[in-house]
């Protein structure tokens, strides 16, 4: 003890529980509160003073490290577990980085084993532990170079990672995560891609990343005209987009660098050829494209004419011997044009002369335009022909003659029909001569060249003089009004008139139109030499008396009219109704089609089969004109259509839709449905009437289609792992044209489509069907990728002697519903659960988390737990049974996986020793206890009973200590009821 004193000299000494010298030192007797005196003795007057003070004993607190630790090195911050106590105590050691709370972090610590010390207390209380922290090294991890691609490379796999196998790759563009297969088709961007490996002994992982960059790839595109000429520059037209370099390969060897660079084929090379072009940018990345050129030559012209050169008439053959590709003919064959290869052979007519008809041909192709010329000579042949002053005359008759003989004639010969002739150009006048009759001579002319021979003649009469008059009539008799053609075959007159009755005339044939009644006609003839008279007689008879009269003034087109007839001896008729239409009835009824002011005609005849025609004007109105237009004649069902009414002069409007369904607005609209696969017709009539109440009527078919069925199944609607691949398989129907999209955006025109998805999401798939009328339905739907539940727990504690109770703390998102396995087979669904181990050992812990949608995820977690077992204490004592004169006693520890044992023999006396040897200070009955512990604090108890016997001996002490210290004060033997012996 200290921090005591006393004011004044003399003696004190300590005293009470615990004090085990008087100066002042105390031995805890145990866990407790006790109370110590002091008492001082002054010196010289022995007056005495005491005075306490209360000294509590707490249980030690014994520091307990929990369970060695193995991590590896990139496992981050680790909070330790299993150690005691939670608080005041201090973590020290390689790695700590939270002395107070024991947190660790093993890259600090670095790859080994080290000790990590955790203390409490201070003085008798202080108490400490280690544990074993092992820092596992990372596995060896490397993603290797990456790689530079264009985005039209082929898929390939990635190169240079350690390990090559086991390990997983991920990020955009890989495919497959073993082989770290990349497709390029991700497009044009820098890919950053991670490795990852876990080693299969210390299971530590480690990750690396490397790049992908894919390049983008420039589009090569280019028009060419489809044809070209020889020593022409060829036409390129660089439709290419992101590219900055060309290469061009013209098919016959020839290579040109340049955007749009100048090139020609020289002639006379022709043919097809296929020119290539390689875009390529900065990257290094190409594109090729390839259009065909066919190169021609310009045409040659090459006319040949068959004969050049004849007589009239001179048929002439042409061939055409041009040279040329893609040719068009142009023939110009002076008295026509032809645009065939070879024309037809033409015959060339002479003229008055030499003619000369120049021929050209012109042959033209895409490379030039070129005309070949030649003439065609032709000779006349004669032509024969002359005239006379006269062709009659009275005799003797002088007739002069005229040479019009064209042909260019070689030689002359003239025939004058009396037996005389002559070779002159034009001959001198010649006369003949005529007795009682009319004399006719033929006179000739015959000519002749190199080209031919011709031959014309003339007949001239010379009259005697004498003349006799006869003349024809066209009819005789017949129906007023009757025109009569007269028609002279007099004979030998030149002077000739006629006394036609009501008229006279001097016309030779003359024309005349009688009324009814009879007449004698006169002809008179003279020729200066004589005269003579005919006459006929001509009857006329008389026509029928007709009129009619309609039965209304007026009528509407489409409407009925009757005509009533007013007959006078009549016996056949025959109407016009001025519309192109006839009839043969007495009093026709008649329709008109159509409106306007008609000019009606009734024609009748009587028993002299002689017409009268009558004819009255009458007006019809033309009525409304019924029409109507729509914007489209054909649709898709459900099919609205409106009817814009475009009637004219209409004021009543009665609709039919042809469905049923009827209106009598003056614009209509009418919904049509079609739910069959065929297209149905439905025909739309509009019935007009105008103030008059005249009508008229129009139709016009509507073509309803009907609407496919849309329709898609998907091979699943959710999941919760990626990549997944759904199929989804078409079922429309009456369709033959599909469009899917994916998230709005066109994916595919194939009847079913594949799709990959990749990430957590709802994605919509929507399918637009069209049938053959163009008519078009849609349908959508959607798949899901759920997320996982993100599993995270820990224990409390994760170690400890059994029975251990184990608080599980779930701190896990996003699920709903959980199931632990603790390690023994046992589960249980509760979210925080505790659970009791029973037996001692390691056990995994794991927890699998199901969310709302069912996606259940599982984390385990090995020796997690470790169960410490209980010691078995046990012990035995030799003697097992004694008594005071032999108050030692032997105790052997027979306990099993003890390391540390606490004896306690019932006497307050305690032993720490494994095996130990304890006296007893008095006879009794004495539970001894033996408590062992294990490594890990475990502990076990057993008590067992030691008997030490009071045997009874006469013992007189031959002396004794009178020294106040109630021990053998006095002297005093004393035996009672013993017998001696």
């Amino acid at each position: 003890m200290t921090g005591f004193s006393a004011n004044t000299t003399g003696t004190g000494e300590w005293f009470g529980t615990g004090i085990i010298d008087p100066a002042g030192v105390f031995m805890s007797p145990g866990v407790g509160t006790y109370w110590l005196y002091y008492e001082f003795t002054a010196g010289g007057n022995n007056c005495t003073g005491i005075d306490s003070i209360q000294v509590t004993v707490n249980a030690p607190v014994i520091a307990n490290a929990g369970p060695d630790v193995t991590l590896c090195l990139n496992e981050g911050s680790y909070q330790l577990t299993g150690f005691n106590p939670l608080v005041n105590a201090t973590w020290s050691g390689p790695g700590v980085t939270n002395a107070t709370n024991g947190i660790i972090n093993p890259e600090l610590a670095g790859v080994g084993t080290w000790d990590l010390t955790i203390e409490t207390g201070t003085g008798t209380c202080y108490s400490s532990d280690q544990l074993e922290l092992e820092v596992l090294a990372l596995p060896n991890v490397q993603a290797g170079p990456g790689a530079v691609v264009c985005g039209n490379a082929a898929i390939f796999d990635l190169t240079g990672f350690v390990p090559t196998t086991g390990g997983t790759w991920e990020g955009t563009g890989i495919t497959n995560s073993s082989t770290g297969t990349f497709d390029p088709a991700v497009g044009a961007n820098t890919y950053n891609l991670i490795y990852w490996y876990t080693d299969p002994t210390s299971l530590c992982s480690d990750t690396s990343t490397t790049t992908v960059t894919v390049s983008p790839v420039p589009v090569a595109n280019f028009n060419v005209p489809v044809l070209g000429c020889t020593n022409s520059l060829v036409v390129l037209d660089n439709l290419s987009t992101g590219a900055n370099q060309y290469e061009w390969f013209f098919g016959n060897g020839d290579e040109l660098n340049g955007f749009e660079p100048n090139y020609t084929y020289p002639y006379p090379t022709q043919g097809v050829f296929d020119i290539t072009m390689i875009a390529s940018n900065n990257f290094g990345c190409a594109d090729t494209a390839s259009n065909s050129n066919e190169i021609i030559n310009p045409p040659v012209a090459d006319l040949v004419i068959d004969p050049e050169m004849g007589c009239a008439p001179l048929l002439v053959t042409f061939d055409n011997q041009s040279v040329g590709l893609y040719t068009t003919f142009d023939w110009d064959l002076s008295t026509s044009t032809s645009t065939d290869s070879i024309p037809l052979p033409i015959t060339y007519q002479q003229g008055n002369d030499v003619v000369e008809y120049p021929i050209s041909l012109t042959v033209t192709n895409f490379c030039g335009i070129v005309t070949d010329e030649d003439t065609v000579t032709v000779m006349p042949q004669p032509i024969a022909g002359f005239g006379t002053d006269l062709n009659a005359d009275c005799s003797p008759f002088e007739v002069h003659f005229n040479n019009t003989s064209t042909g260019l004639p070689d030689t002359y010969e003239w025939d004058f029909g009396d037996g005389t002739g002559g070779t002159a150009f034009e001959p001198n006048v010649h006369v003949y001569y005529a007795d009682t009759v009319n004399v006719d001579y033929t006179i000739w002319l015959y000519i002749s060249n190199e080209c031919g021979a011709d031959t014309a003649s003339q007949t001239i009469t010379v009259w005697p003089n004498t003349v006799t008059a006869f003349f024809n009539t066209s009819v005789t008799e017949g129906c007023e009004p009757l025109t009569v053609q007269f028609t002279d075959f007099s004979d030998g007159a030149n002077q000739i008139s006629y006394d036609l009755g009501p008229v006279n005339t001097g016309q030779d044939n003359p024309t005349y139109t009688y009324n009814e009644g009879t007449y004698t006609i006169y002809q008179y003839v003279d020729n200066g030499c004589s005269y003579d008279t005919a006459q006929v007689t001509i009857v006329v008879y008389a026509s029928p008396n007709i009129d009619f009269v309609p039965n209304v003034p007026n009528i509407c087109s489409h409407n009925s009219v009757e005509f009533i007839a007013e007959l006078d001896g009549s016996v056949d008729y025959e109407w016009d109704f001025g519309d192109g239409t006839f009839s043969y009835l007495s009093q026709p009824i008649h329709e008109y089609e159509a409106g306007g002011n008609y000019v009606v005609s009734l024609t009748a005849v009587n028993d002299n089969l002689c017409t009268t025609t009558v004819s009255h004007p009458f007006v019809v109105y033309d009525g409304p004109q019924a029409s109507f237009t729509i914007p489209d004649q054909v649709g898709c069902s459900p099919f609205n259509v409106c009817f814009s009414n475009t009637t004219t002069a209409g004021n009543f409007y009665s609709w039919d839709f042809g469905d049923g369904n009827t209106a009598n607005t003056t614009d209509a609209c009418n919904s049509y449905t079609n739910e069959g696969s065929d297209a149905d017709i439905y025909t739309v009539s509009l019935i007009v009437q105008d103030m008059q109440l005249c009508a008229d009527t129009f139709e016009m078919n509507v073509i309803v289609a009907p609407q496919p069925i849309c329709a898609f199944t998907l091979s699943a609607e959710e999941s919760c792992y990626f990549p997944q691949t759904v199929v989804a398989t078409n079922m429309s129907q009456f369709a033959n044209g599909y469009e899917w999209y994916l998230d709005g955006d066109y994916y595919s025109g194939l009847l079913n489509s594949t799709y990959i998805f990749d990430e957590v999401g709802t994605h919509q798939i929507d399918l637009t069907a069209t049938n053959s009328f163009n008519c078009t339905a849609s349908s959508t739907a959607s798949y899901t990728i759920h997320p996982l539940p993100e599993i995270a727990f820990s224990v409390t504690p994760d170690e400890g002697c059994v029975p251990l109770l184990v608080n599980f703390n779930n701190e896990s998102t996003g699920a709903t519903s959980y199931t632990w396995m603790f390690g023994d087979g046992s589960q249980s669904p509760v979210e925080n659960p505790q659970y009791l181990y029973s037996v001692a050992g390691a056990y995994d812990v794991g927890l699998v988390a199901t969310t709302d949608e069912g996606c259940i995820d599982t984390l385990m977690v090995n020796d997690m737990i470790h169960a410490y077992r209980l010691p078995i204490a046990d012990f035995y004592m030799d003697p097992e049974e004694t008594d005071i004169y032999s108050p030692e006693v032997h105790f052997f520890d027979d306990s099993h996986y003890a390391t540390h044992w606490e004896w306690d023999f019932g006497d307050g006396s305690q032993s720490i020793m494994q095996n130990t040897v304890h006296t007893f200070p008095d006879a009794g009955i004495w539970d001894v206890t033996l408590e062992v512990y294990t490594g890990y604090g475990c502990a076990d108890t057993i008590t067992k009973i030691i008997v030490v016997n009071d045997i009874f001996n006469v013992y007189v002490p031959n002396a004794f200590t009178p020294d106040n210290d109630n021990l053998n004060e006095v002297f005093l033997p004393k035996i009672d009821w013993y017998s001696i012996h």
